[in-house]
């Protein structure tokens, strides 16, 4: 009987064992979802669009800022969050809504994985380039140095869109902001 109970404790720790090791405890595992899983899991972590990539990793910073003036923080907050293991086909310029299990809090906060769902704008009456077409050339034209860049406004009219990228600092009062306009015809 002592080695049957034995026997049973082997076979149902190698069984967890085995689990664990299937799911990534890293949260490293990344899913596409849809519409519905979306209502499932609520308010995404961020909203915003990719700035900028490296190799499997993109920043993501939010586009609409939050106001933290109330508890003694700054006025437009950006959030920003570096995330790793993604596929190669995302690209700058992209609208993502991300969903994490866990994020290593800095600025911009570091994260893997997750789960995401990309945003395709449709494009205006005329337009030849989308939103995120736009904003990749852009992105291309601007040169970053330091800081955030952060999209305040993407606007298409008459062949040309108006692409406005605040680059946010780590004192607000250095933030700039560059206009760039990119012709599509």
């Amino acid at each position: 009987m002592k080695k049957a109970f034995q026997l049973i404790i082997i076979l149902l720790l190698a069984s967890f064992l085995s689990g664990c090791g299937m799911n990534n405890s890293s949260g490293d595992q990344v899913t596409e979802i849809d519409h519905q899983m979306e209502e499932k899991l609520g308010k995404p972590d961020i909203y915003g669009y990719v700035m900028d990539k490296q190799d499997e990793r993109i920043l993501v910073v939010s586009h609409e800022p939050e106001d933290f003036r109330a508890t003694g923080g700054v006025a437009e907050f950006h959030n920003a969050i570096w995330v790793s293991h993604m596929p190669k086909t995302i690209q700058t310029g992209q609208k993502i809504k991300m969903w994490f299990s866990a994020v290593a809090e800095s600025y911009p906060a570091q994260a893997a994985g997750g789960k995401y769902m990309l945003i395709e704008e449709p494009k205006p009456a005329g337009a030849h380039l989308t939103e995120a077409d736009a904003l990749q050339q852009a992105l291309q034209q601007l040169k970053i140095d330091e800081g955030i860049p952060t999209v305040t406004s993407i606007l298409y009219e008459s062949d040309t869109w108006e692409v406005t990228i605040k680059h946010l600092m780590q004192d607000d009062a250095d933030d700039q902001e560059s206009i760039i306009y990119i012709n599509d015809k």
